[in-house]
């Protein structure tokens, strides 16, 4: 049964995240992890427009799957679309086709009613403000410094790319966001980086039990050491091919309202952490086109834009 306070959030999604029109149709994609939450937007949508669709997608083991084709082609013909799954269609070219269609699209891969009820109330604005700044700072700048108490030390560039700004707000045409949101990302030059990164926050589908430590060597993953956890992301990047092993993304959180969770999709958007990932980014900026795209967290980093502090061991400064 859906809650008041559930209803209630769902409801502020339509009018502040998307601003629906009444003319608008809304299309969600679910599967059988996800179908509850999926619910949730379904039946609240009737109240702002007539035509809704619920769609399940099945199969999927991996997030950066290609969904089926009749939902390729649902997703191409309607204005509005909203993914609740369990796995990821963020970074998918049935995705980028639509969002050039024009269609809005959210994306809210692993999201749980817990989730919805926390993190999706937030202060749009003035993350929306905070998020624009980190996205104006990622696209002028060249080169990126990250270090950590927990053993991360990895530098690489991002010269020439524009970084991308998910502050919640999906209102004009083509427009791609998740929720929650809060986080500016960039694709980096693919094969710019070189070092170690340690991630002791959380990583995308797999159960942390100790952190992943990842050594880099022209921005490809060279070794992987850790716990299950760690032996596990190994054998998804062995089955995934050669381009799951390059870094496709870095973005820094920006959510107040997030929490640390094994759920990326939440524990990215955590204001004072940073995630690096790992598989396709053509989808985003980058020229890495590969049927896999994984995150993982780093907690209170230290980052550094040429030579330019802006987050000192997870606290925002220099950035005003």
């Amino acid at each position: 049964m859906i809650t008041k306070k559930e209803q209630t959030i769902a409801q502020m999604v339509y009018r502040e995240c998307l601003a629906i029109g009444e003319n608008e149709s809304v299309l969600i994609v679910t599967d059988e992890k996800k179908e509850v939450e999926a619910l949730i937007f379904y039946e609240t949508a009737k109240a702002f427009t007539k035509t809704v669709r619920l769609m399940r997608v099945s199969g999927m083991t991996e997030n950066g799957q290609e969904p089926t084709t009749a939902i390729r082609r649902a997703l191409c013909s309607f204005d509005i679309s909203l993914l609740v799954t369990a796995y990821s269609l963020s970074h998918t070219k049935a995705r980028l086709a639509a969002s050039a269609k024009g269609a809005r699209i959210i994306s809210m891969p692993g999201i749980s009613r817990n989730m919805i009820r926390r993190t999706l109330a937030v202060d749009y604005p003035t993350q929306s403000t905070l998020t624009k700044k980190f996205q104006t700072l990622l696209t002028e700048g060249s080169t990126i410094h990250i270090v950590s108490g927990a053993g991360t030390d990895v530098t690489f560039s991002m010269a020439g790319r524009e970084a991308i700004a998910d502050t919640g707000y999906c209102k004009e045409a083509g427009n791609f966001i998740n929720l929650p949101a809060g986080e500016a990302f960039i694709a980096p030059i693919e094969h710019s980086a070189q070092g170690t990164i340690v991630f002791d926050g959380a990583i995308a589908s797999i159960r942390l039990d100790a952190p992943i430590t990842i050594i880099l060597i022209n921005g490809v993953i060279q070794t992987v050491r850790g716990g299950s956890g760690a032996r596990l992301f190994e054998k998804r990047l062995q089955m995934a091919g050669p381009k799951a092993r390059i870094i496709c993304e870095f973005g820094i959180g920006t959510n107040t309202k997030a929490h640390i969770s094994q759920e990326i999709l939440e524990a990215e958007k955590v204001i004072g952490s940073c995630h690096i990932a790992f598989g396709r980014n053509s989808t985003f900026g980058g020229t890495n086109d590969v049927a896999f795209h994984t995150d993982g967290l780093i907690l209170k980093p230290t980052i550094t834009i040429d030579n330019r502090c802006i987050m000192k061991e997870g606290t925002v400064i220099n950035i005003l």
